[in-house]
């Protein structure tokens, strides 16, 4: 990965959670609820996840925080891995692995903030 698209790709998950950010996130936030949060709950309401005083909703919230350590854990790997890659001398490899581990570090907070742009949420 060339320099050039390194930052390309930089640029554009910026514009990615910018635009988590924006007013017009309720539609990422219709687009994520859709097609990760209400599967997921329905499949927790089907096989009968309830704990004494807790939601669906609270449960979901744990399995979120969770996911997203899983992932600020991963990309921390993948940063070493690249830091890794860069010793050795390869730029290229280097790029390309900490762009991954950019990558995981966005995906949860665009989530969160397009599930949060949600009217009533």
């Amino acid at each position: 990965m060339t320099r050039r698209i390194f930052r390309a790709y930089l640029a554009g998950l910026a514009a990615l959670v910018a635009f988590s950010l924006s007013p017009f996130a309720v539609l990422g936030g219709f687009v994520v609820t859709i097609s990760l949060f209400i599967p997921l709950m329905f499949m927790l309401a089907a096989i009968g996840v309830e704990v004494k005083g807790q939601t669906i909703d609270s449960l979901l919230l744990v399995i979120f925080i969770g996911f997203s350590t899983i992932m600020a854990l991963a990309a921390g790997l993948w940063f070493y891995r690249a830091a890794d890659r860069a010793d050795k001398g390869d730029d290229d490899g280097a790029r390309r692995v900490a762009a991954a581990g950019f990558t995981l570090l966005v995906i949860p907070a665009v989530i969160y903030f397009f599930f949060n742009a949600l009217p009533g949420i």
